[in-house]
């Protein structure tokens, strides 16, 4: 799922959890647990 990448790599530069929702279409739980999984990497 190309998403996932996508995700991560605009919390890496900081972008608003609900821009990413709205631009990958993953959801905002989805959004959420991946960006905990940065903070704990």
């Amino acid at each position: 799922m190309q998403t996932i990448p996508i995700a991560i790599k605009m919390l890496q530069e900081g972008m608003e959890l609900q821009l990413i929702v709205e631009k990958t279409g993953l959801s905002q739980r989805e959004v959420e647990k991946i960006k905990q999984q940065l903070e704990h990497s």
